[in-house]
């Protein structure tokens, strides 16, 4: 496992507030915002569509990871 798939997991377990195994919305602003990048509820919900790779509406561990590790290598 990778360095950065490591970080993208821990990231995961960490903002996976509600511990379903899956990344909300709101979840998602938050990691965003602890990147230190204002953005907006569009941004997000544009974010939130590259990440749901099957559509629909929340983001699995593996599809987190895998936008992770492609964009913070």
């Amino acid at each position: 496992m990778s360095d950065a798939q490591k970080v993208a997991e821990q990231k995961f377990a960490e903002y996976d507030t509600n511990s379903n195994g899956t990344l909300s919305f709101s979840e998602i602003k938050c990691i965003v915002k602890e990147l230190g990048k204002p953005v907006t509820d569009e941004e997000v919900d544009n974010l939130l569509t590259q990440m749901d790779l099957n559509s629909n509406g929340n983001v699995t561990k593996a599809e987190f990871v895998a936008f992770w590790t492609k964009n913070f290598p």
